[in-house]
């Protein structure tokens, strides 16, 4: 599940008290690697984008964040381990709020935050996704959901098509049909399917409208 969530005035405001929206343009969590509720903080490596005239030292300065490790800097954007934690103050404040996201679920990608949003995704049974998004409630207004299958047992992309989507894409990389230039027409490799060449072209734009929406899903 993924969740498009814009806090509450009060949240909205404490949060860019602690953090700086106003000097960011993204942060996107590439991978969760800790998450402590009981305590407050999560550890994750994150790609940061920073707006024109901003450093990530400008990041630090809010009190939220602490840098581990800044692993590669390219312009304004900033790939690094960090570990984000509330003021024990404000976070004691809202500790019985955090309580209930402290559910049976997998924090996961994609997650992002920018001053517009925050987007979080978990993996979870339906049930404990239900408790999330009730405890989502607390904090602000779920813009967007979106659901997927989770693939993480089977490690494998094509897993949201069908067997006929699943069979085409494949038959259609092995013969080229994706190189540039093609090195198979629509037509030939329909013919090599046994299908026609409308039906054929027709499983290829819905699988590749469900890898697209899978690999941009929360965006």
């Amino acid at each position: 599940m993924t969740v498009h969530l814009r806090f509450h005035g009060f949240f909205q405001q404490l949060l860019e008290r602690y953090f700086p929206l106003d000097k960011i343009v993204s942060a996107d969590v590439i991978e969760v690697l800790k998450v402590d509720l009981e305590q407050g903080y999560k550890v994750v490596l994150t790609k940061i984008v920073m707006k024109e005239g901003y450093t990530l030292d400008d990041l630090k300065k809010g009190g939220m964040v602490t840098i581990l490790s800044e692993l590669k800097e390219e312009g304004n954007s900033y790939i690094c381990l960090m570990r984000g934690q509330p003021p024990h103050h404000v976070f004691a404040h809202f500790k019985d709020i955090s309580k209930q996201f402290d559910v049976n679920v997998i924090w996961d990608t994609p997650t992002r935050m920018s001053d517009q949003e925050v987007v979080f995704s978990v993996i979870g049974e339906e049930e404990s996704l239900q408790k999330m998004l009730t405890a989502c409630k607390l904090l602000g207004e779920i813009q967007k959901i979106s659901f997927s299958k989770s693939i993480i047992d089977s490690y494998d992309m094509l897993s949201c098509l069908t067997e006929k989507q699943r069979e085409i894409v494949i038959s259609a990389k092995k013969h080229g049909y994706y190189e540039y230039p093609r090195k198979i027409t629509g037509d030939q490799l329909s013919q090599k399917m046994g299908i026609s060449k409308s039906t054929m072209i027709e499983h290829l734009r819905k699988a590749e409208k469900r890898l697209m929406s899978q690999i941009l899903i929360g965006y």
